[in-house]
């Protein structure tokens, strides 16, 4: 079965998947409260464009995604819902950027089923909904790549072309530092034709040259913040990033079973299909296209996964978004090459598992409910008192939450004075928090990661 019927059905398809993937990352948008990190977007997105600048060497990502969100929210906003909107914006627009690449290297029918997976992955869905840079991480990567094509795949050698492809290509860059993982896929993959295959690529090979240096030259800036920050972690001084291990194995599985939203089953589905994808007459085949979508989807992940293996950790799954669309783009490939009745099995059941997993994402208890958990403070606090907030930047999480303005809320258990009898204690995470033997720690409640706790002077009997 091909998607061959009249322009006008097909095109009405795309619109319904577009249309439906719209929904899925607009519904329920701002039912969750911030999380830590969305809370460090927004303030750190609060800030001029000049403070932005001065801050980012304390950030561990570059700050093209602080820069637009700072715009975004003067326009409409730090709410849940406004700040969130950016990202779901992008999430609809990398639903028309797959099925653009998926159009230019295997067809339309390929381009409309990847925009499908896309449009209804979990997964994409959830950092839709974040107000953090990694679906518009996505959306550069394809914007990248879709130019990238067309130089290399199609030989579209206009000045134009490189000028679109080194634009978009340095805003990825400075969206995640793991886009430089893309530009290093892109690079073996034009390297190796340069070798073994293409004349007309070693003919543009300057003006390929040309384009690498000028991203080079943009980055620079950003090499020197990298520079220091990596002073930073030898001597111990900048941002925690104990979180980021070194890697075992199974972080590379638990990485493709993120792309399908912890769903075993439609990570067996997709990866048979990824398999199917290379067998063209009953042979196993290794085209163009097909090992340049092999390149992006694994060099983003093996390589940050060995230099963390061996040099530093900087590896986390949910930073190789950009490796899970040639997953899907190489799982629509294999739909294609199925028979007809087995094409619309497999197409139903990708609906299905995906729906399944969109019904998990949705009804999923919230990890950071600091509304709930600043609102049961609120409630049941006294006017005056103290609470301390732990790890101290999880301040700023509360306080946005917290409508009691009488309350303390502080970082530091030095600025209780002596004479306070007692105190509350919100800590994000399961740590227990230690203080001197004068305080009595009482567990109160918990919300999501969020625990609450009452401290009180122990009194002693004369």
């Amino acid at each position: 079965m091909k998607i061959n019927s009249s322009p006008k059905i097909f095109y009405s398809l795309f619109f319904i998947i577009l249309l439906t993937g719209s929904i899925l990352r607009f519904y329920n948008i701002d039912k969750k409260s911030y999380w830590l990190d969305e809370e460090l977007s927004i303030r750190l997105s609060s800030l001029s464009i000049s403070g932005i600048i001065d801050n980012s060497a304390n950030e561990t990502h570059p700050p093209l995604y602080y820069f637009i969100l700072h715009y975004w929210m003067n326009l409409f906003g730090d709410s849940e819902a406004s700040a969130r909107s950016l990202s779901a914006i992008f999430g609809i627009i990398s639903i028309m950027l797959i099925y653009q690449i998926g159009k230019l290297i295997f067809g339309r029918e390929a381009g409309l089923i990847s925009s499908l997976i896309l449009a209804i992955s979990a997964f994409h869905i959830n950092y839709s909904q974040e107000a953090r840079m990694y679906s518009l991480m996505s959306t550069l990567t394809l914007l990248s790549m879709y130019f990238f094509i067309k130089i290399i795949n199609k030989n579209d050698y206009k000045f134009s072309t490189y000028i679109y492809y080194s634009v978009s290509s340095a805003l990825l860059i400075y969206s995640h530092i793991y886009g430089l993982f893309i530009i290093m896929a892109q690079n073996v993959y034009a390297i190796s034709l340069m070798i073994f295959s293409r004349k007309d690529v070693k003919t543009n090979f300057k003006k390929w040259l040309s384009a690498q240096l000028f991203l080079f030259l943009t980055f620079i800036p950003w090499i020197f913040v990298l520079m220091k920050q990596l002073a930073g972690i030898k001597a111990g001084v900048f941002v925690n990033i104990s979180w980021l291990v070194a890697t075992s194995i199974k972080e590379l599985f638990l990485t493709f079973l993120l792309y399908s939203y912890y769903n075993p089953a439609t990570l067996t589905l997709f990866l048979f299909l990824s398999i199917i994808s290379f067998i063209v007459s009953k042979k196993f085949r290794l085209s163009h296209s097909r090992y340049l979508l092999v390149l992006w989807l694994l060099v983003p992940i093996l390589t940050p996964y060995l230099i963390s293996k061996f040099i530093l950790p900087i590896y986390s799954p949910k930073y190789t978004i950009s490796a899970s669309l040639p997953f899907y783009l190489l799982a629509s490939k294999g739909i294609i090459q199925l028979k007809k009745q087995y094409k619309i099995i497999v197409l139903l059941a990708i609906i299905f598992l995906s729906l399944s997993s969109i019904a998990v994402y949705y009804l999923q208890n919230e990890n950071e409910p600091w509304n709930d958990a600043a609102g049961y403070i609120d409630k049941n606090s006294a006017e005056n008192d103290y609470v301390l907030v732990l790890p101290s930047f999880a301040k700023y999480s509360f306080e946005r939450y917290s409508r009691k303005e009488s309350l303390m809320v502080i970082e530091d258990d030095g600025i209780i004075p002596s004479s306070a009898s007692e105190f509350w204690v919100v800590v994000r995470g399961k740590e227990t928090p230690h203080f001197s033997k004068k305080y009595n720690l009482l567990p109160i409640t918990k919300f999501g990661d969020i625990y609450i706790y009452k401290m009180t002077t122990i009194k002693y009997s004369s």
